[in-house]
């Protein structure tokens, strides 16, 4: 027999536990961790858009532009990070409904003063959408 557990407490399951513990703590030492990803996901409340960020440790990995057309894939977006949204519902086209204009900044992980806007327009009246890329 390898082991004997003769009664509670006996050296040999304190060095038992002792030796399980040493090599969890190795174990969790030695492997590396893996970088936290996160998904955030904007929108305006009562328009059909939605903007899916995949991040990791903040900087954008992928961006994913969902509307009633599909998906789009937004790769100018990679390698920034979101720093802030406004948007405004004016009744551009004359129909009842608002419309939308919507600016989404991003800057360059450690320098706010670089990045870009993500303007996304939509009209109800003609549903359509208009996604334009600028320099901040």
């Amino acid at each position: 027999m390898l082991l004997s557990f003769r009664k509670p407490g006996s050296k040999h399951l304190v060095r038992l536990l002792a030796a399980f513990l040493a090599l969890t703590l190795c174990l969790l030492l030695t492997s590396s961790p893996a970088a936290a990803q996160h998904l955030k996901i904007l929108s305006v409340p009562g328009h059909p858009l939605s903007l899916v960020l995949e991040t990791s440790e903040g900087v954008i990995s992928s961006a994913l532009l969902r509307s009633p057309a599909g998906i789009q894939k937004i790769l100018p977006l990679e390698g920034f990070v979101y720093a802030g949204e406004t948007f405004a519902e004016p009744y551009a086209d004359g129909d009842i409904r608002k419309d939308l204009l919507w600016t989404i900044t991003f800057t360059r992980p450690g320098d706010r003063s670089r990045g870009i806007y993500l303007w996304i327009g939509l009209t109800t009246r003609i549903p359509r959408a208009w996604v334009i890329i600028s320099p901040l």
